[in-house]
């Protein structure tokens, strides 16, 4: 079913078709979104993600240490990426998560023992005395031990009411790793701005893809002379890395809260729905085209972010009245 006709006059966007191999792609949505104006001499938006699209094995590995290397270096300067590509959108509603893992358990004899050694060792005499020390140390809390296993059976906890259970902890036990979703509704309003929704599209798609390939030390070693095909392994390259910022129009006025950053990450979902409200409509004069398209992307980081990266963020972001 035809819906509404676009505006045919503008012209179609500078876009270069290619492959992971080279080039650059290129695409936006709004077209407007760094529009001034006229009234107020202000950007229509101040601010929008950058979705940034580099080679995974350029300048290092996907090992951890290569890995901070290229965040830190993006943080540093986005631009000396290796870039395959650049979207820009629009701010989308932000819901940014941090988890962190703790596990739970009971301290040990063996707590107790290297804590009886750490209270010899901070005490002052001889080597005998500090044995002496420890050992003491030690005899207490191994009988604190004892009155605590002794005192745990049921027959105790019936007849008192208690449990001796005091050596219970809560340690830290790493931070995950951040995974953000991205949602869209895209509705063109000029024939130049539905030629970038398909762009978009096409982007996040190809690019969270593997590719592909060949193993390149058997290609070297041109091992089809002896009959053996080096196609038939079905090797398959890692996609892209992932990179996404976001770009203040104006970075002189003043930023109390961070600005988003994330990255090193990989696409792990991408979702497009083309009937939003379950009634398929399609923009009239096209083959078909929707006239809105749900776009959601999921996000997950390759690396956990520590405190070094929060502080590097803030860094760049906060600015002082």
């Amino acid at each position: 079913m035809s819906a509404e006709v676009l505006s045919a006059t503008s012209e179609k966007p500078e876009v270069t078709t290619i492959d992971v191999g080279g080039g650059m792609m290129t695409a936006s949505y709004p077209l407007s979104i760094n529009d001034i104006d006229t009234t107020t001499g202000q950007h229509i938006h101040s601010s929008s993600l950058i979705f940034h699209i580099t080679r995974p094995m350029d300048g290092g590995n996907l090992t951890g240490k290569s890995l901070k290397s290229k965040q830190d270096g993006f943080l540093k300067s986005p631009q000396t990426a290796a870039t395959l590509g650049m979207i820009q959108m629009h701010m989308p509603a932000m819901v940014e998560n941090v988890s962190h893992n703790y596990a739970s358990g009971d301290t040990t004899v063996l707590n107790d023992l290297v804590d009886s050694v750490r209270v010899a060792q901070s005490k002052g005499g001889d080597s005998l005395e500090k044995f002496f020390n420890g050992s003491k140390a030690m005899a207490e809390r191994t009988m604190g031990r004892i009155v605590q296993s002794d005192t745990a059976n049921q027959s105790v906890v019936m007849e008192t009411g208690e449990i001796t259970k005091q050596r219970s902890s809560l340690l830290y036990n790493g931070t995950a790793l951040r995974t953000h979703t991205f949602s869209y509704s895209l509705r063109p309003r000029s024939v130049a701005e539905l030629k970038h929704v398909g762009e978009i599209i096409y982007m996040f798609r190809m690019f969270s893809s593997g590719s592909r390939g060949v193993m390149s030390w058997l290609k070297k070693m041109e091992l089809t002379r002896d009959g053996f095909d080096y196609d038939t392994f079905g090797v398959v390259e890692a996609p892209p890395i992932w990179f996404v910022e976001e770009r203040v129009n104006n970075p002189m006025q003043h930023r109390s809260i961070d600005k988003f950053m994330f990255g090193p990450a990989v696409v792990t979902g991408v979702r497009v729905n083309k009937t939003p409200d379950q009634i398929y409509q399609t923009i009239a004069k096209t083959g078909g085209d929707p006239v809105e398209v749900e776009l959601e992307i999921t996000m997950q980081e390759m690396i956990p972010t520590y405190s070094d990266f929060w502080r590097s963020v803030r860094a760049l972001s906060y600015k002082d009245m």
